[in-house]
């Protein structure tokens, strides 16, 4: 399977295998983190890792920006 989505209360996951990506959307996301997700660089958002670990995005509520993290593959 390429995607899987998990949908609870809090958040909803989005994994695409493949490519070792991640996207974590919390629950009652604000309408400035949508806002924010229409000028980010997705591509550089979601870029695989070159050492192959698992890239995660997601919303970082204190700077209002989303993020992206590497954990080791």
């Amino acid at each position: 399977m390429d995607q899987v989505a998990y949908f609870g209360a809090k958040s909803i996951l989005v994994v695409e295998e493949r490519a070792g990506v991640s996207f974590l959307v919390p629950g009652g996301l604000p309408n400035d983190a949508l806002d924010a997700l229409t000028r980010a660089d997705l591509m550089a958002l979601a870029a695989p890792d070159p050492e192959g670990g698992k890239v995660v995005i997601w919303w970082d509520v204190d700077s209002g920006e989303w993020r992206r993290s590497v954990e080791a593959g």
